[in-house]
Parts: structure tokens; sequence; C-alpha cells
């Protein structure tokens, strides 16, 4: 069988009309817009201008040195990383910020020829995979310092990217870890911390990439990397095709997925950029691993069971499609502000079914379960406006960013359809029919969370500088349920926080930089359960 990018529903994960005349109009437009003849205009600082000239000739004028990062990600450099992004604070130098970021490269990831998460940042000591290919859901979630780090606190590009499907590493530039508490980057967010997905950006020069291999037991797979102008250097555009299909490492097992990807880079003016990405990628996993549970083993386990062996039913599938787009404006308005936007929108739909195993003996008897989960839909939203400042006020640097984020999401699904299959044994797995599968959708989440945020990154002098800021949260929830006389939807719940943070970063040499910071991470409360004498109340979100 050979990759293919092909989806076997009949439903669209988003309206894929409107994305790619979405994409031409912009491409139209900037390359009519660039074909104009204007006036280059700049903003130079007194720093910038022409000295006056000199007639003294002791007075030797040197050029302006620029001090560059060694560190681009690139193997040359160790994979090494002097930069990251901060979320509202913006892209900046990690020796300069008080907070704990790891980042992964992408040249790092293509050469580990990693094609999940999990095993993208193997490297990373805060990570541990919190589940993989090799677990029931087939799904590649990780956990940063103990806590999942999903949902919301998937971010791509600096904007939430919930998914419940795998994040492709295909079109990814790099990965940033952020470790800790983040509540006033983010609001309500894992108080472990985030894991930021970079996509690769348009490119100025011509780029052309192919490659093909194998991974897994025999999973064959192609990706094509494409760049560069468009017409004119005004507009630019990356484009990612990858396409995956074979068996995998366990037996009757195999894997298909397809992946199409790209970005468009309008300049409209020198300090002027509008951005416009998408991607759709769709998912179809047969034959998954089971899930054992041996909380019945009173004395020892069995002896390791075999990597490859289906233990379960080959009829086991995860399957899901997703399709993102999103558009930005980046704009330096003048030698002080500077304005940044983006607005994301993301449609998806997964179906699975698995079977679970329940250890009855030391010697590998078990009983099988059956688990139908019906088809989920969720549509995503995830937007920020954003004002940086940079000005000096009593011999003080600053760098101020305020403005608004937000993140939402309304999920669909419904009642799972659990059936007992009945005994089996690891020395001779036993081969069952499926039993049959779950009923529609009746139920609704509805979840939204909005940030009005101000932080100041603050240079005392080369040695010391500081960040200090303020996070106002706001987190509302509803939940509605199908009914044959109509959709009842509940209150809608509505939890409030502000949340600080402060740092302060001294470096005694300029090679090194420590900090102190104090951050707070915030959680939304939730109910009380029906059984208790406040049944129903909301509660407190919870600070860390």
């Amino acid at each position: 069988m050979t990759p293919t990018m092909g989806v076997k529903r009949k439903e669209s994960v988003m309206p894929k009309r409107m994305l790619l005349c979405s994409t031409l109009l912009i491409a139209t437009w900037c390359s009519s817009y660039a074909a104009q003849p204007q006036g280059a205009t700049s903003t130079r600082s007194d720093s910038d201008k022409a000295s006056p000239p000199t007639n003294d000739a002791s007075v030797v004028k040197l050029g302006e040195m620029v001090v560059t990062c060694p560190g681009d990600g690139s193997s040359a450099s160790g994979y090494r990383n002097c930069k990251g992004d901060f979320g509202p604070l913006g892209n900046a130098s990690i020796k300069d910020m008080p907070y704990s970021l790891n980042v992964t490269s992408g040249e790092l990831i293509e050469n580990r020829n990693a094609h999940n998460a999990t095993d993208a940042l193997k490297t990373v000591p805060t990570v541990a995979p919190l589940m993989s290919a090799g677990g029931y859901s087939s799904m590649h979630r990780v956990m940063v310092r103990g806590f999942s780090a999903s949902d919301q606190s998937d971010l791509r590009d600096g904007l939430c990217d919930r998914s419940f499907t795998l994040q492709p590493m295909e079109d990814i530039e790099r990965i940033e870890v952020l470790n800790g508490a983040s509540s006033f980057l983010y609001g309500f967010s894992s108080i472990g911390g985030t894991v930021n997905y970079v996509s690769k950006k348009p490119t100025a020069s011509p780029l052309a990439s192919v490659s093909a291999g194998q991974y897994s037991k025999g999973i064959r797979y192609g990706h094509a990397d494409l760049g560069g102008p468009i017409g004119s250097e005004a507009l630019t555009y990356r484009l990612n095709g990858y396409g995956e299909d074979g068996d995998g490492y366990i037996d009757d097992s195999e894997q298909t997925r397809g992946l199409l990807s790209g970005a468009l880079r309008c300049t409209l003016r020198p300090d002027t950029h509008l951005t416009a990405g998408f991607y759709v990628q769709s998912l179809d996993m047969q034959g998954l691993q089971t899930y054992f549970d041996n909380s019945g083993i009173a004395s020892k386990v069995p002896d390791a069971f075999a990597p490859t062996r289906q233990y379960g039913q080959s009829w086991t599938r995860n399957e899901s499609e997703q399709g993102v787009f999103d558009i930005g404006l980046d704009s330096t308005l003048n030698a002080t502000f500077a304005l940044r936007t983006a607005y994301r929108r993301g449609e998806m739909w997964r179906e699975y079914r698995y079977v679970g195993a329940k250890l009855l003996n030391e010697n590998g008897d078990y009983t099988e379960k059956f688990v139908d989960s019906p088809r989920q839909d969720e549509s995503t939203s995830a937007a920020h406006a954003l004002m940086d400042a940079r000005f000096e006020a009593m011999d003080l640097k600053h760098t101020l960013t305020f403005g608004y984020t937000h993140w939402g999401f309304t999920f669909d699904r419904g009642a799972d359809f659990t059936a007992q299959l009945g005994p089996s044994s690891v020395r001779a797995p036993v081969a069952y029919d499926v039993p049959g599968d779950s009923g529609k959708q009746n139920t609704y989440n509805d979840q939204a969370v909005h940030n009005i945020l101000a932080g100041d990154r603050i240079e005392f002098n080369p040695t010391w500088s500081a960040v200090a800021g303020l996070n106002y949260a706001m987190y509302t929830k509803r939940t509605g349920q199908a009914n044959p006389w109509g959709d009842t939807y509940s209150p809608r719940d509505s939890q409030e926080q502000l949340t600080p943070s402060i740092g302060l970063v001294f470096k005694p040499v300029p090679e090194i930089s420590t900090y102190v910071s104090y951050m707070q991470g915030l959680a939304n409360g939730g109910s009380a359960p029906s059984a208790a004498a406040n049944s129903g109340e909301v509660l407190d979100p919870s600070v860390s």
C-alpha cells in the first residue's frame, strides 16, 4: 500500500471550500498589494541617525557590532535555542526571562525520526508520557511535572489548540515546554506547565525537501516540505504534505495518516505582516493495544508479555480528523507601540473502540471488556489582541504588554456502550465478534476562558531585570442534554480570579543568568456532587 491523504468518512471536518477560498483571497490580495509601488517606511531611533562629521584625526568611528546568540536549534549548535515564546509576552531571550522554558528544535525532531510528541520530547526532563500509541486510546499526550499538559494546555503558535488526536510533528519548527504554573500567561490552565507547538514559517528563499522511510514495524511514510516567495519577496509561503500507511508493531494492527498544512506571509509594509495558515489531518488506527488491570492479582503478575502480540481484538480502532485555520496581523506602529492579533478556528471529530482486560491470576488468565466510545465532535476557538509598548522612564527600560486572550470549545458526544466479551488467556488469546456499538450524541459541553492581562519587562541595567504582571481570568461553563422534547442546558457557571506574577533576573556575568520568581496556577473549581449538602454549588477556583 502507498501513503494516502484520503479520508474514509463522508463528513467534512470544516468547510474546506471556505478555507481554500480564504487562503486564495489573501494570496491574491497580497500579491496585488505587493505589486504596487510603495515608498519604504521605517522607524529609526536617535542611535540610528548618522553622527555629525568630525575632523579629529584621532577619533576612529567603529560600526555597530551586534552580538547574536549561536543557539538556533541546529545540530551545529547542539540543538540549543536561545529564544522562545513566552505566551502573551512574546518572543524573548530565555536568559532574560524568570521562567523555565525548554525548547526542542525541529531539526532534532527530524533527526530523531519522531512522529509523535511522546518521542519528540524524550529528552525534556520534566516531560513524561501520559498516553501513547501503546495505550488503549492510542493517543499521544504528555505530562509536565506530573500533571497533564493536554487540552487547554496544548498550544500551537501561542494559541490554544485542543485536540483529542495526535499533534502532527511534520510541520513543526520547534516545541516549547514551559514548566510550572502559568496562570499569569494563560489564565485557567495546567499547573504543571504548557506545551507550545510552533509551526514552520514561510521562507524568503526557495525551499524544497523530500523524504521517505519506514518506522515502527512497517509503517511507510513520505514527506514533502516546500517554501519560498510567490511572485515577490512581499508574499512567501510554506507547504507541508505527509502520508503514512502500513503495519503497526502489534500483530494485525494498521495505521494510516495524512497531513496537509500551509502558511502564507504577506508583508504589507516593512513593519507590518499579515499571516494565514491551516492544517488538515486524518488518522485511522486499527488493532489497538489492550489495557490490562492487575488490581485483582494478590501475588505476582504474569511474566512479561510479548510486546507485539494482540491480546485484545483486531477490530478495535481509533479514527479521527481535524482541521484548523488561523489568521494574524503583527505591526510595529511606531518607535513605541506594536500590535499583535491572531484568531484560530478548529473543527474535529473522533471515534474509537477498545478492549480492557482484567487479570485474574498470575498464570495470565483474564476477562475482556469491550468499550465503544461514540462519535465526539468538537469546535474550538482561540484569539489574542495585544499591544506592546517600549519606552524608557526614570532611566529604566520597559517593555509593557497589555491586552486580551481567549480560548473556548463546544464538545458533543454520547454515552459509551460497554459489554463483557468473556474469558481469555495470554497463552492463547480468544477472538470475539463485535457485540454492538454506542448510540447517538446526547450530551453537550461548552467552556470558555477570557483573560485581561498586563505585564511589564523592566531592565534596570545589563545585570538586573524583572518581570511583573497581572491576569484577570474569567471562566464560564455550561452542559446540555438532548431530550425527545428538546435540548436542555444547565445554568452557565462563571468563575473569576486575579492572578499575579513577579520575577527577578540577575546576571553575574553575561553568560549566566539566575532568577527567582513567583507564579500562580489556576483551575476551575467544579460543582458540588448531588449527594453533598451544597449540591450543585459552584466551588471557587483552585489556586496553587
